[in-house]
């Protein structure tokens, strides 16, 4: 089956849509502090967590006075509704100020993720969480950008479907389990549906094609699914709220829609198994300020660990950063915290993550693709020594589930 049209060459730079880039007032910083302390007060899970973060009771305090670091002042830079819950933890539950850091959290930049990149390097910004696509295609390009951390392995990247096409075309509602995905994606076959993307060019694109690929589907003229290119993310869901198409593809919050079924690409193969989400610096950050890159790594693991032991107060904190830029439905905070939660799986950045990110980018690319190496991309030294020095009340508490992730898998 033909795929239909796709990218040309300088479409490797893969497109997001993402919110205005902003750092919040005095106003929105006093309301934002008054919600958490609102969400997290009486929850007393939280006050050891803090304690230790502070390094004021727990046993883990290192003795004597720390060095200052070279740099304690700096910038994280993200989507805050798709990529910044290890900021969000690793800032209110006290791990940057652990670790001797200052964090200044950054709303990101809409338009394009290869935009977001050229904004953090312009603005001498200091750590930017991003799709990793899009970071391979810009280290590539010659942009000094090292990636430091894994965020998250597979990912909220939804196939949004009218709950009335869905039921007409006899595909199954329950999607939370691969298993249930694995249903979803089959009863595809056949159905023609019309898939609203922002361009041939968006990482969800990369994403469904190659989901599509690996398990049967076929795309195109004619096909099982026809992507309908829309421009930007409030056309897409004009679109399927109108009628216009049957689902649309991309993350929250676009992917959250009322009266809709979601199929979860992240939780099928090859997404499943991909890093789709690094957080980097850049390469004369890195050299001139190691131990702020460690301190940084240093407190994003540790917000890792804690997270998994403290899911409710996790949360709490995630929607009290996305009611900040609105958001308010109770399905839809939920849907957006389980969409970094859930794919939060450990921090190290591995050989066979990598290589399949750029496999799937890859798919998507006619004319051009990613070659960049492993090696060029990623320094994962300063996770492997994060998770050396996990302190052992977050180590001993980390869910079996993830303990392998101890071993930097």
């Amino acid at each position: 089956m033909s795929t239909g049209a796709v990218p040309t060459a300088q479409s490797s730079s893969r497109h997001l849509e993402r919110r205005p880039r902003r750092r919040l007032g005095s106003a929105a910083v006093a309301g934002l502090a008054a919600a958490l302390a609102t969400a997290l007060a009486g929850t007393p899970a939280l006050a050891a967590p803090r304690r230790a973060a502070h390094g004021t009771a727990v046993a883990h305090k290192a003795k004597g006075k720390k060095k200052r670091l070279s740099q304690a002042n700096i910038t994280v830079t993200g989507n805050y509704t798709a990529d910044m819950l290890p900021a969000w933890v690793a800032e209110n539950a006290g791990f940057f100020k652990k670790n001797g850091l200052n964090a200044q959290i950054v709303n990101s930049s809409g338009g394009s993720a290869s935009g977001a990149i050229a904004a953090f390097i312009g603005n001498h910004e200091d750590f930017l969480l991003t799709a990793t696509p899009t970071e391979m295609a810009a280290r590539q390009a010659g942009e000094p950008v090292i990636a430091v951390y894994n965020v998250r392995r597979g990912g909220p990247f939804w196939i949004t479907i009218s709950s009335s096409v869905a039921r007409a075309k006899g595909i199954p509602s329950a999607g939370s389990t691969p298993a249930q995905a694995r249903k979803q994606l089959a009863a595809l076959r056949r159905t023609h549906l019309t898939v609203a993307v922002t361009s041939l060019a968006a990482p969800a694109y990369d994403y469904a094609v190659a989901v599509f690929r690996q398990n049967g589907v076929s795309y195109g003229p004619n096909g099982d699914v026809t992507f309908v290119p829309v421009g930007n993310a409030s056309a897409q869901q004009a679109a399927v709220e109108h009628g216009t198409t049957d689902a649309l593809v991309n993350d929250p919050p676009t992917a959250v829609l009322p009266g809709t079924v979601t199929i979860n690409l992240g939780l099928l193969p090859p997404v499943a198994s991909a890093d789709t989400l690094y957080a980097v610096t850049t390469v004369s950050f890195l050299r001139a300020h190691r131990d702020s890159v460690q301190a940084f790594v240093n407190a994003l693991t540790e917000a890792w660990a804690w997270a998994h032991e403290h899911p409710t107060l996790a949360e709490r904190i995630s929607d009290a950063y996305n009611k900040t830029i609105d958001i308010t439905d109770p399905t839809a905070l939920s849907k957006i915290f389980h969409g970094d939660y859930d794919f939060w799986v450990g921090p190290s950045m591995t050989l066979g993550g990598f290589t399949t990110a750029e496999r799937i980018a890859n798919m998507g690319i006619k004319g051009s693709t990613l070659s960049v190496t492993y090696g060029q991309l990623v320094d994962n030294v300063f996770v492997k020594n994060a998770l050396r020095q996990l302190p052992a009340y977050l180590r001993n508490k980390l869910p079996a589930s993830l303990r392998r992730a101890l071993r930097g898998g």
